[in-house]
């Protein structure tokens, strides 16, 4: 990514037949998205769809599609260039949490999910967390909330983050759709003991996150896991993107 789009171009007609091709970018949203509080830049965060929208236009494949956080910048781009797109909810493809973005691309693939807005939620924690039993005990919490936290330095106030959650706030039971997975795992609320019990293991976020029960990452680390599974696509999601762009 970020190679001149003319090369790239060249390279991509005489690897791939372009009447079968399809191309998809998720390119990074942590500038444009409303959870970074400390280095949000719309600006920077712009410049990669900018080249990938290039790309395409200058490649023309049989379908494209590219998924994104519904910022203000992103909206006004593609109304710009007249680039079809849809918000979305991976509840409604089978993902038991709740991740809404914005899904961009060939007409096709924009009016198949279009239909099915508002179908879900058809998979809720309860069904995929056999870790938690018996499940009328536990809450799923996000590790931080929506709430900036703000502090003065040097006279001038800055964002140093987000303000952390008190034990079991906005809680929701297995039988609701959980939070957002982030790159940063939520937190077991236990009833009982009105405390928060641990963390959620990266494999518990991943099955929120859409993935297969069992699907493990080739990752050492915990928090690196953690983080490429906050960042993925939910697979459900993608299989919709791609069967529609498949469609005859």
């Amino acid at each position: 990514l970020g190679a001149p789009v003319d090369a790239l171009a060249r390279e991509l007609r005489a690897r791939f037949d372009l009447s079968t091709l399809h191309l998809h970018a998720s390119p990074p949203c942590q500038r444009l998205s409303s959870v970074n509080q400390t280095t949000r830049d719309p600006a920077a965060g712009l410049r990669l769809i900018e080249w990938y929208l290039d790309l395409v236009r200058v490649l023309a494949p049989r379908s494209y599609s590219m998924e994104q956080v519904p910022h203000a910048a992103v909206l006004h781009l593609l109304h710009s260039r007249g680039v079809p797109f849809v918000m979305v909810n991976a509840l409604d493809f089978g993902v038991p949490s709740s991740r809404k973005r914005l899904i961009a691309g060939s007409v096709a693939i924009v009016k198949a999910l279009e239909r099915r807005k508002g179908s879900g939620p058809t998979v809720l924690p309860v069904h995929v967390l056999p870790s938690l039993r018996p499940a009328a005990r536990y809450h799923l919490c996000s590790a931080t909330c929506n709430q900036p936290v703000k502090v003065r330095r040097n006279g001038v106030r800055v964002t140093t983050g987000h303000r952390p959650m008190e034990p079991g706030e906005d809680g929701r039971d297995l039988h609701r759709p959980a939070h957002a997975v982030w790159g940063k795992p939520g937190r077991v609320y236990d009833r009982e003991s009105k405390q928060i019990w641990r963390k959620l293991t990266p494999a518990e976020s991943a099955v929120l996150q859409g993935f297969p029960l069992g699907y493990t990452l080739c990752e050492r680390s915990a928090a690196r896991s953690q983080q490429i599974i906050g960042n993925a696509l939910p697979p459900p999601l993608a299989k919709a993107v791609f069967e529609a762009a498949m469609a005859p």
